[in-house]
């Protein structure tokens, strides 16, 4: 078995930096060290998953990503803080559950941040047409009417995967969105992630406890450690794209998985 890549292999002009990182939560009964020393650059137009144990801390790399907590070390989008990528309405975030309005219909949803952004600037935001159309694509052009109460889990999910697009956002933030789907579901929401990020070439962040799920959507696989969260290992995917479900019966599929389930159990010290 191959040792893992070097896990601060740089990368050519990265749109995300983190260096020396660590982030320390204080508490009544004493303090919690979440992350510890993580080192990870991300390139632009990229899409990097984040792989690891139950409470490694890999929620909370993406919320310091994203400037929605401090932390010691260096980090920098773009080569500025966080906060001044977050005030320019750099980032998308698609959480684990879709967080719809339920007195909304499918098209509001999705407009809803166009409408509370208006102001944004440094990335096209999709107009009312061209979200239809998107929409269409993913296979909810009869339902643009509906209210959440109607739609299946995956039908939801993919109107939040369309509203994170149509934002036009060039990085994506994405914590586990696709946890709370039944396999079947979850395995094509993973190729129509595919599609969407193909087509609008944004950087994404995703956090995932599927090793399988990694490796389709991945250009590399960021390993990390129990808490302290640390990046063990960083695995290049180099599988071709586009990629649709028939890779994942192929060697080199099976190759990279097996890969990435020995840096894990390596970082569990198994």
């Amino acid at each position: 078995m191959p040792p893992p890549t070097d896990p601060v292999a740089a990368v050519a002009a990265p749109l995300i930096s983190l260096t020396d990182v660590s982030k320390t939560f204080q508490g009544r009964r004493g303090d919690t060290v979440a992350l510890a020393h993580v080192n990870l650059e991300v390139g632009s137009g990229e899409l990097v998953s984040l792989i690891g144990p139950s409470g490694c801390g890999k929620s909370t790399l993406l919320r310091v990503v994203g400037g929605l907590l401090g932390a010691d070390g260096a980090v920098t989008v773009a080569g500025s803080p966080p906060g001044s990528a977050r005030a320019g309405k750099q980032f998308g975030l698609v959480p684990q559950t879709p967080a719809l309005l339920p007195w909304r219909t499918v098209r509001a949803n999705v407009r809803l941040l166009t409408e509370v952004n208006r102001g944004a600037e440094a990335h096209t935001v999709l107009s009312a047409a061209d979200t239809d159309e998107l929409l269409a694509e993913v296979g909810l052009g009869e339902v643009l009417d509906a209210h959440p109460r109607e739609l299946s889990g995956g039908m939801q999910q993919r109107v939040a995967l369309v509203r994170a697009f149509a934002l036009g956002a060039p990085i994506l933030l994405m914590d586990e969105p696709f946890a709370a789907l039944d396999e079947i579901t979850r395995d094509e929401m993973r190729y129509l992630l595919l599609r969407l990020w193909e087509r609008t070439g944004s950087t994404v962040l995703f956090v995932t406890h599927s090793i399988e799920e990694a490796v389709v959507l991945s250009d590399r696989v960021a390993v990390m450690s129990p808490r302290p969260g640390r990046i063990t290992a960083v695995e290049p995917v180099t599988l071709p794209r586009p990629r649709t479900a028939e890779i994942e019966d192929t060697v080199e599929f099976l190759g990279h998985v097996s890969r990435i389930r020995h840096a894990l159990r390596d970082g569990m010290g198994r």
